[in-house]
């Protein structure tokens, strides 16, 4: 009786005809970091090495028997992978071990070891996982089509080796006559010979008749390609495209800004005019597609007006005790109260200054631990115990034209002067921005600086020379980002910068000590690929020694 195999994906495939080998690294060839074995086998990893041991080794009734491949990991993303070097041939199964070597002594230390198995479409089949102080690692895999092996260490430990040793496997050599798989074997006998033309099961009968149908349909459609065609005038073609672009304008983005009416431009006739645009004060148009019109002030530049239009003022008779807070208003030149009354810690050179955000409201700290939105009297207490960080006659409030306005804040758990920022979004909420490490809350020639919504501030405790991050709040999610300066020089240090539009920055910089004048110009550009999870600056010009 001839015998059918049949595959688990059952497909045809080709018949196998097995045969077990052992590979205890008696003769093998090196290449590199591959190492070919007289029995096919190919084992290869970035970091592959020899054992240097010449004793065999016996632990809990295992050997290991010199000499064997092993590997030292540095992560967990260090891997040896098993293959055979005939690529007509697969694995029916394979079992081998792994010692653990930590310093010279075998079975000790607390790194573990991942092994996959994967088929000739790269599908993983299995995972085996051994974890720490496993020794002799004995990895069984048996499922068959086995095309490699891979084998990741986990828990990696500085002074661990992985050895691989005892490899048994049976390889399944390919033939071409058609057969069919199954791991193994399935008689005919027992398995039913359908007519697949005149079928006999009710399944079946369902099957061709559905079969049938769409063979039918196709056939119909093929006979409507063989149908005469229609001719149309080009006037009945210019009238065609009009009907639909008459049915279809509002999905047509008519002034090439990237935004139909349907998606919300509320004029497809000039691309200026988009959603979450800038709007645009004083032109009588609603600029941003929000529904209302001039609904801020025009804060371009370095002003920061309110939303009624007004500029705020701390005012005093010097330059760090503040008497009050005034609102300029530029149409009528006159000054009036702007009642506010922001939190001080002391009345003399303590303070802190309210702050107006993009959206023209006025923001301050009305006790140590509560901002105030005074446009709309709505008040919210710091998060996770931050309070206001005041330091001599330092400002506290950050105004910005483009985002929220943002506050210096620290816990007491932080150092002196070490500090996070905090910002309020949209809906009053308060956001604290900690990058895992402090940032320095006290001034430091470009720290902190705003402009543009984008800020700048140095790491706390790091000096000679100082590590600067900028952040770009117009972000949905800012986050910290460092600036990679190239001179190593103690000090050497930014002083200020200047916006250059899109993203980008002129920084004046002093490489060393006799550059003190700043003689050099580096250009930073935020939208830049980060290098080293940093951004890089480029040399503009220098005269610098």
């Amino acid at each position: 009786m001839k015998r059918v195999l049949l595959t688990l994906t059952l497909f045809i495939a080709p018949f196998l005809s097995f045969s077990q080998s052992t590979e205890d690294f008696s003769d093998e060839t090196i290449s590199g970091e591959t190492i070919t074995t007289n029995t096919g086998l190919i084992i290869s990893s970035s970091n592959l090495d020899w054992s240097a041991y010449t004793n065999q080794l016996d632990y809990n009734n295992v050997l290991l028997s010199p000499p064997s491949p092993y590997i030292t990991p540095s992560s967990n993303n260090d891997f040896f992978q098993i293959t055979l070097s005939d690529q007509s041939k697969v694995f029916s199964s394979i079992e081998f071990d792994l010692w653990l070597n930590y310093g010279g002594m075998f079975g000790t230390g607390d790194m573990g070891c991942d092994c996959k198995s994967y088929t000739s479409e790269n599908q993983l089949i299995e995972t085996i996982s051994k974890g720490s102080n496993e020794v002799a690692k004995n990895f069984i895999f048996n499922s068959g089509s086995i095309k490699k092996i891979i084998c990741n260490p986990t828990n990696v430990e500085e002074g661990n080796n992985l050895h691989v040793d005892d490899i048994v496997f049976t390889i399944a050599q390919q033939e071409n006559n058609n057969e069919i798989l199954l791991n193994g074997t399935v008689s005919a006998e027992n398995n039913q010979i359908k007519n697949v033309s005149d079928p006999t099961d009710s399944q079946d009968t369902a099957t061709k008749n559905y079969v049938d149908s769409n063979v039918n349909s196709f056939s119909g459609s093929y006979n409507d390609l063989t149908d005469i065609p229609v001719l149309y005038s080009q006037d009945e073609v210019d009238a065609l495209i009009d009907t639909l672009r008459s049915e279809l304008s509002n999905q047509i983005d008519n002034d090439g800004d990237g935004y139909t009416e349907d998606g919300g431009d509320c004029n497809d006739n000039d691309a200026t005019i988009v959603p979450n645009g800038n709007e645009i004060n004083g032109d009588g148009v609603d600029n941003d597609c929000d529904g209302e019109i001039d609904e801020l002030p025009d804060n371009s530049g370095s002003s920061f007006s309110t939303a009624d239009g007004k500029f705020i003022f701390g005012m005093g008779s010097n330059s760090y005790q503040i008497s009050g807070y005034y609102a300029f208003d530029p149409n009528t030149k006159t000054f009036s109260s702007a009642e506010l009354n922001p939190y001080q810690a002391s009345s003399y050179d303590r303070w802190t200054k309210p702050a107006v955000g993009s959206n023209g409201k006025v923001y301050e700290f009305t006790s140590e631990t509560v901002i105030r939105n005074t446009t709309d009297d709505v008040s919210v207490t710091l998060p996770n115990g931050y309070k206001a960080y005041t330091y001599y006659d330092y400002v506290n409030g950050f105004d910005s034209n483009v985002s929220s306005a943002i506050f210096l804040v620290r816990t007491d758990s932080m150092s002196e002067h070490g500090v996070h920022l905090a910002y309020v979004d949209n809906q009053d909420d308060i956001q604290i921005l900690n990058p895992g490490f402090e940032f320095r809350g006290d001034t430091e020639q470009m720290s902190p600086q705003y402009e543009n919504g984008y800020f700048f501030i140095a790491k706390y405790g790091i000096n000679n020379p100082e590590e600067y991050y900028i952040i770009n709040f117009n972000e949905q999610n800012p986050q910290a980002v460092k600036i990679n300066f190239p001179s190593a020089d103690s000090n050497a240090s930014p002083y200020s910068k200047t916006y250059a539009g899109d993203g980008k920055f002129y920084i004046s910089y002093s490489k060393n000590s006799d550059d003190y004048n700043t003689k050099t110009i580096y250009l930073l550009d935020t939208t830049a690929d980060l290098v080293n999870n940093g951004l890089n600056v480029s040399e503009v010009f220098t005269t610098a020694p």
